[in-house]
């Protein structure tokens, strides 16, 4: 294990011998020398080695020098990284290990090919400094989560990666049983029902830094297997969760980014976020805010607007002191018909008056441009892009929390309710006897999100804890109760009141990172097609296995 690292060389290590063992990043010859850059986990750092010897190496040749520290010109420092001021005058080189041709540079950023062949030849894409970087950051989060919680008196608890399917959520990762044949384990989507049980069972507070699973419909920034933050605590409140969260992430900034975070964060309940900005994951880096005009050009000469509102619609509207071109109002109104709506309102407030809402007998601003949609609920997601288009940006980190999302939707296909989130989670108490009065879509759950610049990076809640308004709870959902009847047994022997939250680990590391893409930060992940291109997954098996687990596949 006696060796040094490449990156952690500097002046303090002049004049000293050192033991490098790396990969040749670049190899530079000037006549009588070759200056190497020798690359590690830790960074890069230039070797001079001097041609008495005939030398032949190579991009990635994994290589032994030993050498000497030397204090580099003063013309040839380097201020960019660590190791800039200093080089290793080579005294013996042994070539461990050659490398064929690369498929693609691993020392030029600029020139990196498509993600496929990025995955393909994983091992060497990890190999970039970045990478290295990416990796090493996300070990440090690991470090720091699991520190900061067992701080807190936490107990970090794993759970069963084979457990028995349950109908809820997304499509589960379906394992056969060699000795029960004709039955199967799931892979778990989360260990929300374990989580619960360790409640029960008396743990109080645990965490886990945990594996998930879901067979579902790949996004750009979506993976089949995830990693999240577990947390559950008994007889908490979700104001609990937030000042856990709010402390962690302070911390996780401060250390990483070196960045303040003002705590606590905002809290907006759902249908304040949706009024305001028109989606339950804004992004308050943009200025501005929708802003309901019905009342202010009700009854006011337009038939068009006057029609709507007796449908019981609304006219909302997103309004900027700007001055938008033709241009850019016809993008606006592209966007309103991307999202099933015939167009958008509008009217310029300058010198003149312009737009289909200068017909109206009054102006609404004095100046700058009002955008308009009317109708439902369907006039938010036009217009939370619209906002976005429109508003000033700031950078920061914006955190908030957002709670009392509503616990069931109505499914006109299947004409009938379904659960919104998991249904695992306590009404409010004052919309709890909507249950009674059958306005099931009134009920609200005390469910809360953490939501940071537009993305949700949590989710969580608290819990039922009652096994009769738990089984009562999912008949309204459409889900059978017998499905979960090992759970639901557990409630009946004293089960405390408990909630929690979970938090994105993949998309943690990414935002601190600065990646927009969680592929970057994870090791080994999937395409958008949820294929391993590296080992070749999925792949196919025998029919000797086949046949052992009773299983034909039919063409």
């Amino acid at each position: 294990m006696k060796r040094d690292y490449c990156g952690e060389l500097d002046l303090t290590y002049k004049e000293k011998s050192v033991l490098l063992k790396a990969w040749v990043h670049r190899v530079r010859d000037f006549g009588k020398f070759l200056f190497i850059e020798l690359r590690d986990r830790t960074g890069i750092v230039q070797a001079i080695y001097d041609k008495k010897k005939p030398l032949e190496l190579k991009q990635e040749y994994l290589v032994e020098v030993e050498g000497t520290v030397k204090e580099r010109p003063h013309e040839q420092k380097r201020k960019d990284i660590k190791t800039g001021e200093i080089e290793v005058e080579v005294n013996s080189i042994k070539i461990i290990s050659k490398s064929h041709e690369l498929p693609f540079s691993i020392e030029r950023e600029e020139l990196l090919p498509g993600e496929e062949i990025r995955l393909k030849y994983r091992y060497l894409d990890l190999r970039r400094p970045k990478m290295q970087r990416n990796i090493k950051l996300r070990h440090r989060l690991f470090q720091y989560v699991r520190n900061y919680l067992s701080e807190k008196g936490f107990y970090e608890v794993d759970t069963p990666l084979l457990a028995k399917h349950t109908p809820e959520g997304a499509r589960d990762f379906i394992i056969p049983s060699r000795n029960f044949p004709g039955k199967f384990y799931v892979l778990p989507q989360s260990p929300q029902l374990y989580k619960q049980i360790l409640m029960v069972s008396g743990v109080d507070r645990y965490f886990q830094i945990a594996k998930c699973l879901r067979d579902e419909d790949l996004r750009a920034d979506r993976q089949p297997e995830f990693t999240q933050i577990d947390i559950e605590a008994s007889f908490v409140e979700p104001e609990d969760i937030y000042r856990l969260i709010e402390e962690m992430m302070k911390k996780l900034w401060g250390k990483i980014l070196n960045v303040n975070i003002d705590t606590p964060f905002p809290v907006f309940t759902y249908k304040e976020v949706m009024e305001k900005y028109g989606t339950d994951k804004p992004d308050l880096r943009y200025s501005g805010e929708i802003v309901d005009i019905t009342e202010r050009v009700k009854n006011r000469g337009m038939r068009l607007i006057d029609g709507i509102i007796e449908k019981g619609g609304r006219i909302k509207a997103v309004i900027t002191e700007e001055i938008l071109s033709r241009k850019t109002l016809k993008e606006f109104e592209e966007i309103s018909r991307e999202h099933g709506l015939p167009g958008i309102l509008w009217a310029k407030y300058d010198e003149s008056i312009s737009g289909p809402l200068s017909n109206l007998n009054f102006k609404i601003i004095e100046r700058g441009t009002v955008i308009a949609l009317g109708g439902g609920k369907e006039v938010y997601p036009p217009l939370s892009i619209i906002r976005k288009k429109t508003g000033k940006f700031q950078e920061g980190w914006k955190f908030l929390w957002v709670d009392r999302f509503p616990m069931y939707s109505w499914n006109e296909e299947e004409e009938r309710y379904e659960p919104e989130h998991h249904i695992f989670s306590m009404p409010t108490e004052d919309t709890l006897h909507y249950l009674e009065t059958g306005e099931i879509e009134k009920v609200e759950g005390k469910i809360y999100d953490l939501v940071l610049n537009g993305i949700e990076l949590g989710s969580g809640s608290i819990r039922v804890h009652e096994p009769e308004l738990q089984e009562k709870l999912m008949r309204y959902g459409g889900i059978d109760p017998e499905d979960f009847r090992f759970f639901l047994d557990s409630l009946k022997y004293g089960a405390p009141p408990h909630g929690g939250i979970a938090i994105g680990f993949d998309r943690l590391v990414a935002l601190l990172a600065g990646e927009d893409s969680i592929r970057e930060v994870i090791p080994f992940p999937k395409t958008t097609s949820c294929q391993a291109l590296m080992e070749g997954a999925p792949s196919r098996i025998s029919n000797e296995i086949l046949k052992e687990l009773k299983i034909r596949i039919e063409e």
